[in-house]
């Protein structure tokens, strides 16, 4: 009876018996789970995919907040209502909010995915104040989407790297840290501060020193968490596989890791075989939900807190989507329930 009575309360500390698990807050689960979330990729989806959504039953739903969208001129903040509602609606579960797109009066250069000019972070700070307060029931936010990449062709990641300054431009990045984290601690003292989900292309490549650069210059003070996303691909494999990721990671922070965007890619090109048009073969479709479940082992037996998979609905990037575009079950999307 005492050594049950004692692993109970070590679960409510988030630690099982003689298993470590992250030392910050996060949701209580049996030890057995694997915790796993989806994307949604843009507001309105909680309402119009709700049956979807209660049917997967995800541990985590992250959502994006724009700046550039919220406060097109400085001073001024136009909510979106979707958004609003979208985060009514998904009440009681764990929801994670991206902070990206700078407005143009705040960015440090032409391109849509600019980082923010440093004059602009006291703006930025105070944004991500009044989205905090506005959005109290979100567990964590990710400052930024893939910030270590150098380009983009528009606003949904960011090009935050630097590849003329130390360390890819990390550095800058802790400044960004600095000041908005403790804006949104204020705000919302019960939050995360996650840093932003790296792109991490490679892991022996100057992009991969941008995470170096932002803790060398003190951004571990101002987060809780690391988030990152790993890709895999049909065909051609991804040339740095998933334990290479999380090994250099661990090399160089001791932050809770969190995947926080995955899936399996069919990428176009001769690698990509296709029937019925652009849709490719049915061998894909058997290996992509064969890959949800070698995932799934990786975050356990590599200790990773969970996996969001990008993205619920079909949006039609590289066959990504959990859905059909009609809002119907790919085969992944029955594995991933084990009832369709």
């Amino acid at each position: 009876m005492l050594k049950k009575f004692a692993c109970i309360l070590l679960l409510i500390m988030l630690v099982s018996c003689g298993v470590a698990k992250p030392h910050i807050y996060l949701p209580i689960v049996e030890d057995s789970r694997v915790l796993r979330g989806v994307e949604l990729t843009g507001p309105g989806q909680a309402t119009s995919l709700a049956t979807q959504l209660q049917q997967a039953t995800p541990d985590f739903v992250r959502l994006f907040v724009k700046w550039a969208e919220v406060e097109p001129m400085r001073g001024t903040y136009i909510w979106n209502a979707q958004l609003d509602k979208d985060v009514s609606l998904l009440a009681g579960r764990h929801i994670l909010m991206v902070i990206k797109a700078i407005p143009s009066w705040a960015r440090a250069d032409a391109r849509l995915c600019s980082r923010p000019l440093s004059t602009a972070l006291p703006d930025f700070a105070k944004f991500a104040a009044a989205v905090a307060r506005r959005y109290t029931t979100v567990w964590v936010w990710e400052i930024g989407n893939e910030e270590d990449s150098a380009s983009s062709t528009g606003d949904y990641y960011g090009c935050w790297g630097a590849p003329t300054e130390p360390y890819y431009g990390g550095g800058y990045y802790a400044e960004i840290l600095h000041q908005v984290s403790p804006a949104i601690k204020g705000a919302a003292p019960n939050a995360l501060v996650a840093f932003g989900g790296l792109m991490l292309p490679c892991t022996d490549c100057t992009q991969a020193t941008f995470l170096e650069g932002a803790l060398l210059a003190g951004a571990g003070t101002y987060i809780d968490m690391v988030d990152f996303h790993w890709y895999e691909y049909f065909g051609t494999k991804n040339p740095h596989t998933f334990p290479q990721v999380v090994a250099f990671l661990r090399s160089k922070t001791n932050k809770t890791l969190l995947l926080s965007e995955t899936s399996y890619l069919c990428l176009a090109g001769a690698a990509c075989p296709s029937v019925d048009g652009d849709q490719p073969s049915h061998i894909f479709y058997k290996e992509q939900a064969s890959y949800l479940e070698s995932i799934s082992i990786w975050v356990k037996q590599l200790n990773i807190y969970g996996f969001i998979w990008y993205s619920l609905p079909s949006n039609g990037w590289n066959n990504s989507g959990l859905l059909w575009p009609n809002g119907t079950y790919k085969p992944v999307f029955c594995t991933w329930t084990g009832d369709c």
